[in-house]
């Protein structure tokens, strides 16, 4: 009985373990089967979690960039709004130059009928300006030659009149050179002193005397003096003191070029001033010469910054750029002989020192 119980309880174990077997090879069948799901899920939860953060990075760089095109945008429309509001002012501008042109437009056609009758006013009144402008021009060159011509004539009467002004200082301070020296002479002279004394003597006595023999002898004896007056002092007894004036007043002419120089208007004759230059010497030349030294000398020039021109019969002393510092409205000049000139600087009207400056170019 006891064998039959143990096979009957190993047949039960033996079932047991075979169905227990069965049932774990199942479960370990299951669990691999779980395991290689977890594993697959593993694996894909990686690759899951990993691309979540690759989405995340590229989800924050396209935030970035979607805001970055939003800032763009706002940019761009408030450029925009700048923009129609721009056009809408050059839309503007450009209606209003529409009706600038619309009125210029109008104004122009005007104008053009205006410039057509000015035109033809001027046409009509050109033959008459050209009649006025031909008076015009004859009457500055009446004015100029009527000028000139005062003007010569003028000079040619100063030049007259120095001329005879400066042989009466020439005679004056020969006078005066030769009636001191012989009263120098009588000084230091006992021997003429006394001569001198008996020509008064002489004098004294033709006068008062009625004897026709003494008046003789008195006149023989004064010439005899006289001889010897003469023959050591030459002219004292024959000079006389000039008389007359010994101050002139004149006035020359000045005409200025815009390049600095100075052209002052000589009283000499051109016929004078060429015997000048030719070395000729009568009184005339004298006299010219005479004045021009005193008359340079007066300016105070730089000579050698001088020169001279004939224009129109008129000879100039021409003061080169330079050559004077400030020229003075009246120079003054003072002879040997005692006698001064003063000779005012005049300028002359613009026509005519237009016409010297011209000329003398």
């Amino acid at each position: 009985m006891l064998t039959d119980t143990f096979k009957e309880t190993q047949r039960e174990y033996s079932e047991s373990v075979r169905l227990t077997e069965e049932h774990l090879s199942r479960l370990l069948s299951k669990r691999r089967s779980a395991e290689e799901n977890l594993n697959q899920i593993l694996r894909s939860f990686e690759n899951l979690r990993s691309s979540m953060v690759e989405l995340k990075d590229v989800i924050a760089d396209r935030n970035h960039r979607i805001q970055a095109i939003t800032e763009e945008i706002e940019k761009l429309d408030r450029k925009r709004l700048e923009l129609v509001d721009r056009l809408g002012a050059y839309q503007e501008e450009i209606k209003e130059a529409q009706k600038s042109v619309a009125r210029m437009e109008k104004e122009y056609i005007i104008s053009q009928q205006a410039i057509e009758y000015e035109q033809k006013s001027i046409e009509a009144l050109q033959p008459r300006i050209d009649i006025l402008m031909n008076e015009k021009n004859a009457l500055a060159e009446h004015f100029s030659s009527v000028c000139l011509l005062s003007l010569q004539r003028y000079l040619h009467r100063l030049a007259y009149e120095l001329e005879g002004f400066i042989k009466s200082d020439i005679e004056r301070q020969r006078y005066a050179d030769i009636s001191g020296s012989f009263r120098d002479a009588c000084k230091t002279d006992p021997q003429l002193a006394a001569l001198w004394q008996a020509r008064l003597d002489w004098f004294r006595m033709l006068k008062n005397s009625d004897s026709p023999a003494v008046k003789q002898a008195a006149r023989r004896e004064i010439v005899q003096i006289d001889n010897e007056f003469e023959k050591h002092f030459p002219g004292v007894l024959s000079l006389r003191k000039p008389e007359g004036d010994q101050s002139l007043a004149g006035e020359l002419s000045v005409v200025f070029d815009e390049t600095g120089r100075v052209l002052i208007l000589l009283p000499f004759q051109p016929e004078v001033w060429q015997n000048i230059e030719q070395g000729e010497t009568s009184l005339s030349e004298e006299s010219a010469m005479r004045f021009l030294w005193h008359f340079v000398a007066a300016l105070d020039v730089d000579v050698a910054a001088t020169d001279f021109v004939i224009t129109r019969g008129l000879i100039s002393l021409v003061l080169n750029a330079g050559a004077v510092k400030q020229l003075a409205d009246k120079i003054r000049m003072q002879l040997p002989g005692g006698s001064d000139i003063t000779i005012d600087l005049i300028r002359m009207p613009e026509e005519i020192q237009e016409v010297l400056r011209d000329e003398t170019t």
